[in-house]
Order: structure tokens, then sequence, then C-alpha cells
């Protein structure tokens, strides 16, 4: 019976040390759960990527042109079927040209020169019988007008490079070249055709912020010597011609 007592003792010793003190409300802890592990692919593009964050936006070079941009001069402004729009920022200039044919430039960045290139069609004599078109640039001597230019080119190309004979206007009036005075981006040009080289060419002059530009296409879009490629000849050289323009 003693025992009995004892126990009962100890148990409301016991219950008055657990209860809340000052009339407080015991709170129960919640359980603990342990946070999510993050996921190995943490990072990674949600299952349904937003396209302007993960989709990357090819970029073509010479992509068609396809719309009007009213930023660039007019030459180069409207979309033209069949055709590709080539700007060169560096060079001053925009045109269209065939889409069949294809832009490259040298491996000397101070070269200005932009070629575009016509598809291979077969081998021939002396070159193979494609078209190409180039439009190069150098600065010219202060004051010198696009008739005085165009003189110096057509002499070197009728004399020997080892003479040192002043410029003589007569010999260049005889020249075997026809000379036509035009506009091209709104500048004054002069197209000569059958000036000498490894084919015939057709070469446009214009002078334009202190620079002569020549257009260039080989064979002749004229010459008929090469019946496959004179076509691709004639195409880049009308178009080219027709949608040069100096972008200020």
């Amino acid at each position: 019976m003693k025992q009995i007592i004892v126990a009962f003792c100890l148990l409301l010793v016991l219950s008055a040390c657990m209860a809340p003190r000052d009339g407080a409300t015991a709170t129960p802890v919640p359980p603990y759960t342990a946070s999510p592990r993050p996921s190995v692919d943490e990072g990674t593009p949600p299952a349904s990527p937003t396209p302007e964050l993960w989709t990357p936006v090819p970029i073509t070079p010479s992509a068609a042109a396809t719309t009007s941009t009213p930023h660039l001069p007019i030459g180069c402004r409207s979309a033209i079927q069949d055709t590709l729009l080539h700007i060169s920022r560096d060079a001053d200039y925009c045109f269209h040209y065939p889409s069949r044919f294809s832009i490259h430039y040298p491996d000397n960045p101070e070269n200005r020169t932009t070629y575009v290139d016509g598809p291979f069609l077969e081998s021939g004599v002396p070159e193979p019988d494609q078209a190409n078109m180039s439009i190069s640039s150098s600065p010219i001597a202060a004051g010198q007008t696009l008739a005085q230019a165009v003189d110096a080119v057509i002499w070197w190309a009728i004399v020997p490079i080892t003479d040192t004979r002043p410029i003589a206007p007569t010999l260049i009036a005889s020249a075997p070249f026809t000379r036509t005075i035009t506009t091209i981006g709104g500048e004054p040009a002069e197209i000569v055709e059958g000036l000498p080289g490894r084919l015939t060419t057709s070469q446009t002059f214009i002078i334009h912020d202190d620079r002569l530009y020549i257009l260039m296409v080989s064979p002749s879009h004229l010459d008929l010597a090469y019946p496959k490629s004179q076509p691709d000849a004639k195409a880049v050289w009308e178009t080219v011609i027709a949608t040069f323009a100096f972008l200020k």
C-alpha cells in the first residue's frame, strides 16, 4: 500500500512540471520535413521554353530580299524577285544580285573588293565558263575628274607598263573601246566596253567621296564567245548596275 501512495505522488509532481506556466497555451511543434533536393537538371531550359529565350535566331548573311527596307537608298530599297540584297557598310554601297550567285571577299581586309560569282558551268579556255562580277574602289588624286580617271585606266591598258610617256589623248581617243556616259547610284558614271584582260570585260567607273569605284563583269555581258555564261553575265550586270547605290 505504501508503494502505491509513493508512485501516485511522483505522478502528481511530474504533471505539475509539464503544465504551461502563467496560463500560456502550449503550441505543438510541426513535424520536421526535409527540403526537396534540387533536380540534377537545374538550370536547363523549362519543358516548354519561351522561343525568345531559348530558340536561337538563325543569321543568314545573304537572305532573299522579300521585304521593303525603307532605311536604304532607293536602288536597294524594294524587293526584287529572284535576287539577294548585299550591303557593304565598310565600302559604303549596296546592290541586288541574282540569287544563284554568291558573294565573297579577298583575304586582305584593306582591299575593299567585293566578288559576285556565278555558278560554275563548264571548263573552258582560257578560264572556266563562269560569269563573275567585282566591285572595287581606290582613292583618286585631289581634283581628278571622272574622265581623267577613266583616261588613265585606258592608257595603262593600251601601253606597256614600262612606258613613261604622259597620257596622250589622241591615242586614247583612237582606242577600240566603247565609252558611254550615264548615271549610277546618283553619281555620274562612264561605262567602257572592250577593255582587255584575261577575258573580255564590261566596266563601269564612278567617283564618289574621293574614291574611284569600278564595277566589272567578266566575261563581258556582250561576249557571245561564252554562250553558257553569257546569260549569267548579262543578268548580274543588269541587276547590279540597275540597283547599285551608295549608303551616304
